[in-house]
């Protein structure tokens, strides 16, 4: 079955034995699949079965994939639609993941629609590698893994830095996401959290409650570059010294100091973030300049960080107002307040209100 006219799965029962062979044919020549057994399947902002894939003797592919569908709640694929963040990931894989300079999950095969909910993903399984190892919150080795994060995402970074690109073939790169929507989720997390956070947790959500347009419009000055756009310690992977990222569903064109304070802001321990920062801040600047970047100064990325670590906080806090439909509460009270603590040591509410 040529790739041009291979179904777009809509339900993890459309993924047939024929349809892998036919989806794993350009990157694995002759295969052929006998069977398939579904391991495991969830969703969330997006669809995810795990398969292990049996061959015809004599061909040969992966023992196992994970195939990215979109969410199979109607609920849910109305926030996908609503985003397009399902095509928008398959559309990496398809599109840019073989340029793009950091580790990421080997697409196998990656295709998209003309609809937000038309899109399919068929990738490698990190969890069935004994040289992967997944990340999280409570990730021990985080101060080893610290600065690899920080310099992969420079390398990432510097690859797409102001790319002339943006303006034809890279156009589907859009801004971030916006709109009064996170505003509303902040103002229900101060109702629900902000008795039982220190002060500045109340102030940060007062402040953008009223200013979040201008906020906004601060996050997209400086620099273009593509940013990751979910670099919590949820979307890490270590293999050896090197440190990947999956769920590329939210990438976007913006300064790529925005990566940057979600891994300060969010991912690492307040202990730890304080003892490394300086350093892995001017690790970061050292990284783009090696790759050819006229990078800001040192400085100039702080002040940057201190306001985009809002942003960080933002992401956290809304994610924590939505309760358990989007994360595990606990993982997002966590990340809320390791943000909440960056901002009040970077005194962002002040920069901010400098600016405003």
């Amino acid at each position: 079955m040529p790739l041009d006219d291979l179904l777009i799965p809509d339900v993890p029962e459309d993924v047939t034995a024929e349809w892998m062979t036919a989806a794993l044919a350009s990157s694995c020549p002759g295969v052929e699949v006998s069977s398939l057994e579904v391991l495991d399947q969830h969703s969330g902002t997006t669809g995810r079965v795990q398969i292990r894939i049996e061959y015809v003797p004599g061909t040969t592919g992966p023992d196992s994939v994970y195939v990215k569908l979109p969410p199979f709640s109607a609920s849910q694929r109305r926030l996908v639609d609503n985003t397009d963040m399902g095509r928008t990931e398959a559309r990496f894989y398809a599109e840019l993941a073989a340029e793009t300079p950091v580790r990421h999950p080997r697409p196998y095969y990656a295709n998209y629609g003309d609809t937000p909910s038309e899109y399919v993903m068929v990738l490698e399984d990190l969890t069935a590698s004994e040289h992967c190892t997944l990340s999280s919150l409570f990730e021990p080795n985080s101060a080893t893994h610290g600065r690899q994060t920080i310099e992969a995402l420079a390398r990432l970074h510097a690859h797409f830095w102001n790319d002339k690109r943006f303006d034809d073939e890279l156009s589907w790169i859009r801004p971030p996401m916006r709109g009064p929507f996170g505003a509303r989720l902040i103002d229900s997390a101060r109702e629900q959290f902000g008795a039982d956070r220190p002060p500045v947790f109340t102030e940060l959500c007062e402040l953008y409650v009223e200013h979040h347009e201008a906020i906004t419009n601060i996050f997209d000055e400086g620099e273009l570059t593509l940013v990751h756009g979910d670099t919590h310690a949820g979307n890490h992977f270590i293999e050896g010294d090197d440190v990947g990222f999956y769920d590329w569903a939210v990438i976007s064109r913006c300064p790529g100091i925005r990566d940057v304070a979600i891994q300060l802001g969010n991912s690492c321990p307040t202990e730890v973030r304080r003892e490394h920062q300086e350093e892995w801040l001017r690790a970061y600047r050292s990284v783009l300049v090696e790759n050819g970047v006229d990078a800001p100064s040192y400085e100039a990325l702080l002040d940057q960080l201190r306001l985009h670590l809002v942003y960080a906080w933002m992401s956290a806090t809304t994610t924590l107002a939505m309760g358990a439909k989007w994360q595990d509460v606990d993982v997002a009270r966590i990340a809320t307040d390791r943000a909440t603590a960056a901002c009040a040591d970077l005194e962002s509410v002040e920069a901010f209100r400098a600016r405003l």
